[in-house]
């Protein structure tokens, strides 16, 4: 079985780390992508002059791990 070195890293670092802390870390990651994913499907994408345009691209690659793609109307 091949593993990547992410694989390798988080195995190595989850077995390292103290159950307690771990289940932390992961359950307040997952309240992030969570959060960002409830936000992102009620927040209509500014147009891309907008200030808030940099904060709605934050939360939509960590909402669903890919950069936006630009509708032609906002190039």
């Amino acid at each position: 079985m091949e593993t990547d070195y992410f694989d390798q890293f988080l195995v190595w670092m989850l077995g390292n780390l103290p159950g307690d802390v771990a289940a932390n870390i992961i359950a307040i990651v997952t309240f992030i992508f969570t959060s960002c994913t409830l936000i992102l499907r009620f927040w209509p994408e500014p147009k891309s002059d907008n200030t808030l345009h940099k904060l709605w691209s934050i939360v939509h690659l960590l909402a669903s791990f890919k950069k936006p793609v630009m509708k032609d109307s906002q190039k």
